[in-house]
């Protein structure tokens, strides 16, 4: 005799609705007024003009008056206003580092981070919004001026500059050269790599976007 045992399993699904309620935060606005605009598209300025930014993004501009009864506003007493400016060959690190500390051979973090957050604000004063540091710029910096911590613009950085001995990025003294010395502090401190080779310039490149 053989028993045949069949076992029904009966799942009963459960629906569970929940509603979550987002609170949405105004962007903060601000209001420039009495400024004559210049786009950069068209050669002539437009005159007489009111720009409104909300957040980071230019909302409005116009000649006639915004309505924005929130909004910061900021009386340009008929100056003219214009995009940020870009500088796409900068060294924040190193800009005033060998005159101020001695060069290369005596560089160390604190020189090095305190001339680059310096320079930063210098430019952001001077009306560079962004910037590309095309030698010895981390990401730390960026990252802190992101989180609005230090002041600057965007950056955006190559790495450590990348070169043979005795090139471009080699900062040793004449003789050290020569004779094959120690790398410069600014090379132990990898704002700078010496590659020789192909395989070696590939590597320091991979090292830099890593």
């Amino acid at each position: 005799m053989s028993i045949s045992t069949k076992t029904a399993a009966v799942a009963s699904p459960v629906f569970c609705t929940a509603t979550a309620k987002f609170a949405q935060d105004t962007l903060p606005q601000t209001l420039f007024t009495n400024v004559h605009v210049f786009d950069g598209v068209k050669e002539a300025r437009i005159e007489n003009a009111s720009v409104l930014v909300e957040g980071n993004l230019i909302k409005e501009v116009t000649t006639e008056a915004i309505d924005a009864p929130g909004a910061t506003v900021v009386d340009g007493g008929g100056r003219t206003l214009m995009p940020g400016l870009i500088d796409s060959h900068v060294r924040l690190n190193l800009t005033g580092l060998f005159t101020s500390f001695g060069g290369a051979e005596y560089a160390n973090w604190d020189g090095v981070g305190s001339m680059a957050v310096a320079n930063a604000r210098d430019y952001l004063i001077d009306g560079y919004t962004t910037v590309r540091d095309s030698c010895g710029q981390g990401d730390a910096m960026k990252k802190l001026i992101d989180q609005d911590i230090l002041v600057g613009p965007r950056i955006y950085s190559s790495g450590a500059c990348i070169g043979p001995q005795s090139g471009h990025t080699d900062w040793r003294s004449p003789r050290a050269q020569a004779e094959g010395g120690p790398v410069a502090q600014v090379e132990e401190l990898n704002l700078a790599v010496f590659a020789d080779r192909v395989d070696e310039v590939s590597t320091a490149a991979r090292r830099n976007l890593s």
